[in-house]
């Protein structure tokens, strides 16, 4: 078995692997990550941002026209619509649709609200419970050669009831 590096939390003085999913990157460190694990990072992140409210607002007004080109670079909807899969270990899927450049970009997101939001995606978020997310693989389905959304979702749906059908579907609600 190989020797795991570790570090311990500065915040909550639990011993964590030192890697990606438990501390942010930090280039300014000599052990290139942060001090703090991700949990404690978020948990100080979000205090801070309740009790200040006015710093954001008046970031978003000062910043008004460079988060919409952001946006409007990062969501480029002008790019052919893909159809995308998190399969578990059992060979169950969650399918899900993205206008995205990169989708994996996406699946990001998804791993993003697993340690966030948890209950946003229930099925998908009980199996990486029980499975993690190293575990799990990201798949490609379908790229579609059109930017049509109604079609990515029809599409989409298709995919869904497919895994329905064979027993394997991780979405949370079964399409009609």
């Amino acid at each position: 078995m190989a020797n795991t590096i570790t570090q311990t939390c500065t915040h909550c003085g639990e011993t964590k692997p030192l890697d990606r999913e438990h501390y942010h990157r930090n280039k300014g460190r000599t052990c290139g990550y942060m001090s703090l694990c991700k949990f404690c990072q978020m948990k100080k992140v979000t205090k801070y941002n309740q009790s200040n409210p006015q710093y954001w607002e008046k970031y978003r007004v000062d910043n008004e026209q460079y988060i919409r080109d952001y946006y409007q670079e990062y969501y480029d909807t002008d790019q052919p619509i893909k159809i995308y899969g998190i399969q578990n270990p059992n060979g169950e899927v969650y399918v899900g649709m993205t206008a995205q450049r990169d989708w994996n970009t996406r699946v990001t997101q998804h791993r993003s609200s697993y340690r966030v939001e948890r209950g946003s995606y229930p099925r998908l978020h009980e199996s990486l419970d029980k499975h993690s997310w190293d575990k799990h693989k990201q798949i490609l389905i379908e790229e579609l050669d059109t930017k049509d959304r109604g079609r990515g979702r029809s599409r989409e749906t298709f995919w869904i009831r497919h895994y329905i059908q064979m027993g394997k579907s991780l979405n949370a609600h079964k399409t009609k």
